[in-house]
């Protein structure tokens, strides 16, 4: 398992321990590319989706 899958798996974790939100409601796998998440100039289409509709 490499660095973004750990880190996607304890985040899919503690999301669920201090929310109670079922673990099983995010997706096994990250979705995201390690490349993207890398880039600062990179954010997750459904995330600015959302912001944009504030």
């Amino acid at each position: 398992m490499g660095q973004i899958e750990t880190s996607y798996a304890r985040a899919c974790r503690q999301i669920a321990q201090q929310t109670g939100i079922d673990i099983f409601t995010f997706p096994t796998d990250c979705p995201y590319k390690l490349m993207d998440t890398l880039d600062e100039n990179w954010l997750p289409s459904e995330w600015y989706q959302n912001l944009s509709q504030r």
